[in-house]
């Protein structure tokens, strides 16, 4: 009887050990150090947008639709970013900020323009690679599982407002975002999920200049 007793002891113990609690707070504290080493990135970004009524241009009606597009996204600290957003084999719209402008391109045709303007740290996919610790505090974000996303075990973490909510997926590994689901106040439901990330690539300085095509034309909206 004895001998037993001791046995489950042991065994408690040593499962106890393999399942050790963690906080959100030591996850932000390891997302904020994972992203102060950050100074340059590469990456595949695969964004699905699932809408619940989506209004047809053919006719006067909604109904359910799902796009996805895939993004070849550079970054260099503090906020130049290049995202070029593939259309079949090839780049069919290429955004660029240099720090000072934004660069809106078409290669294959349509108005291209650049605007001078100012982004931070909270712009589009930046936020994910810069400082997202503020917003996940501001906002009471609460750990709710974990799950494997790209082969990496992830914890989750979940920002919930009023009708809306935000779930991130966090590496075990790297602590960096790998995945993000969105669902608005109408249920529509936006996944970004990172793939490939590559951490200070030392990437060319030439990927931020881009040299349009004969024949596009170029609006300034300064």
């Amino acid at each position: 009887m004895f001998k037993r007793i001791f046995l489950i002891t042991v065994i408690s113990i040593s499962i106890s050990s393999f399942c050790i609690a963690i906080t959100p707070e030591e996850i932000f504290n390891k997302i904020k150090v994972a992203q102060a080493g950050i100074n340059q990135v590469k990456c595949q970004i695969v964004s699905t947008s699932n809408l619940k009524d989506y209004q047809t241009k053919q006719a006067d009606i909604k109904m359910p639709f799902v796009s996805t597009t895939v993004c070849l996204f550079y970054f260099k600290k503090p906020y130049t970013f290049r995202a070029d957003y593939i259309k079949g084999d090839k780049i069919g719209f290429t955004r660029i900020y240099n720090g000072n402008e934004m660069l809106e391109y078409f290669p294959n045709g349509g108005q291209s323009k650049k605007t001078k303007t100012e982004v931070g740290k909270n712009y589009g996919y930046l936020v994910y690679f810069t400082d997202i610790v503020d917003r996940l505090k501001n906002n009471n974000a609460l750990l709710c599982g974990e799950e494997r996303i790209e082969e990496e075990n992830c914890y989750i973490i979940q920002i919930t407002k009023a009708g809306s909510s935000e779930k991130l997926w966090i590496s075990k590994v790297t602590w960096l975002i790998k995945q993000v689901e969105v669902v608005d106040e109408k249920r529509n439901i936006f996944t970004s999920t990172f793939k490939g990330i590559e951490i200070n690539p030392n990437l060319d300085n030439s990927l931020f200049n881009l040299t349009l095509s004969e024949g596009v034309k170029l609006i300034n909206k300064f």
